[in-house]
């Protein structure tokens, strides 16, 4: 109980020094020689909608978790067996990612919708008058 009193303290304190949408994952999880995932973050009078750009994923390789006021967005790429050719350039390829939100204090968790096309993952974040707060898986459509 005490280390979720401190744990939302701490996304208070992050909130009022860099604000919403904060990729609050641990630098010692990223991965140096890995390039940014794009992503885009609207907002609108009636929510918010985070954009990522996924190419070269599939849907069922996309997971996405809400815990509180955090949304983990994940893909695991399973590891080909290197074929017996070599690359004279290497610039396409898929690798497993993950991403960590802190998401605003009035989205409420159970609304959240998510949907993914041509290499687009959008999700939809419903502005709350009284949003509630859970921990669940969210599926993809």
């Amino acid at each position: 109980m005490n280390n979720r009193k401190q744990e939302r303290e701490y996304h208070s304190y992050l909130r009022t020094f860099c604000g919403d949408f904060i990729d609050i994952a641990s630098p010692y999880d990223r991965s140096q020689s890995l390039p940014p995932t794009p992503t885009n973050v609207l907002e609108t009078d009636k929510g918010y909608r985070i954009q990522l750009a996924l190419s070269g994923f599939r849907k069922n390789q996309i997971h996405l978790r809400v815990e509180e006021d955090v949304l983990l967005i994940s893909a695991v790429v399973e590891v080909q067996k290197k074929e017996a050719f070599k690359y004279h350039k290497h610039e396409i390829f898929s690798c497993s990612f993950e991403k960590t939100f802190l998401l605003p204090e009035d989205v409420s968790d159970d609304n959240i919708k998510a949907s993914f096309r041509d290499g687009l993952l959008n999700i939809e974040l419903p502005k709350s008058d009284r949003p509630t707060k859970s921990t669940l898986e969210i599926s993809i459509h």
